[in-house]
């Protein structure tokens, strides 16, 4: 639970409904916000504010998946760059998983692929690469010649052999893309739509 202080305003009991150590930061931002707009003349009560902060959802944005049906948990997380990652890797070590952490990764051609990749050495045992189905996807191969890892010829493809990789017990963690996330989010809850949409 966390109290914000804006001014002489001061908002208790606040849970936040989106992970990540970085979370009560932005959240302090949108109470400033609200805060400030109160002053504009748009009454946002505290309760509001809240429920809101309480309630939010980003999927994708270090998305948990538990684990069912003998597969493995999942963590999605778009981590599309450098900063993302090392954020991703964050939250990997903040809430250190005890089986094996796979890596389903897919990125576009226009990142900064290096330090994507090294971001998550310590944080994951094995690596599978994919190329999302977008025009602007990097190659699988690519990233093996960055880190080591297995690449699989579709996202589909991909996830099962994360997911084998991973086992029961294991985490399967997905990024390096939003094209990819949506891919891999339809797959895992059975959406049958565009993967964009399934974000």
């Amino acid at each position: 639970r966390y109290r914000a202080t804006v001014r002489e305003h001061h908002i208790d009991d606040i849970s936040l409904g989106l992970l990540g150590g970085h979370q009560p930061d932005n959240a302090a931002c949108a109470v400033a916000a609200l805060v400030a707009l109160r002053g504009k003349g748009l009454d946002v009560p505290d309760d509001a504010i809240r429920t809101g902060l309480a309630k939010v959802r980003w999927p994708g944005r270090l998305e948990w998946i538990p684990k069912k049906h003998g597969k493995p948990a999942y963590l999605l997380d778009a981590a599309h760059n450098p900063d993302g990652c090392r954020t991703l890797a964050k939250e990997l070590v903040r809430r250190a998983h005890p089986g094996r952490v796979v890596l389903l990764f897919g990125a576009m051609v226009d990142k900064d692929h290096v330090p994507m990749l090294a971001a998550l050495d310590d944080v994951v045992d094995k690596r599978v690469y994919v190329t999302p189905r977008v025009t602007r996807a990097a190659r699988a191969d690519k990233f093996r010649k960055i880190r080591p890892g297995t690449v699989a010829s579709t996202v589909h493809a991909g996830l099962e052999r994360a997911n084998a990789l991973a086992g029961p017990d294991g985490l399967v963690v997905v990024a390096g893309s939003i094209h990819l996330l949506g891919e891999v989010r339809a797959d895992i809850l059975g959406l049958r739509c565009d993967p964009p949409i399934a974000m």
